[in-house]
């Protein structure tokens, strides 16, 4: 997590950008159940100083949703060396 920067919200008020790196994975009940590799986003939070919520989000992921789809209707990425490897595994977090 880092604070990215200030920007100008819709209304024109000073807010901090919070920048948050995440893995995410996971399956879903449909086809007789797809797994979703890891993968890697970044988010962008734009948090108002006046109140501090949250205005506006912003997500950036590391592969394209493409990629994301192919790998869970194939069943993984090796039988294409054309999509990404799953997200390295991380280790555990105090």
């Amino acid at each position: 997590t880092v604070v990215n920067g200030t920007r100008s919200d819709d209304q024109g008020e000073l807010a901090d950008v919070v920048t948050v790196t995440w893995r995410i994975s996971g399956g879903v009940n449909i086809l007789g159940g797809l797994k979703i590799k890891p993968y890697m986003i970044e988010t962008d939070l734009l948090v108002r100083r006046r109140d501090g919520l949250v205005v506006f989000q912003e997500d950036r992921f590391a592969i394209p949703g493409w990629d994301i789809l192919l790998s869970a209707l194939g069943g993984g990425y090796a039988w294409n060396p054309w999509l990404a490897p799953p997200a390295p595994a991380v280790g555990e977090r105090v």
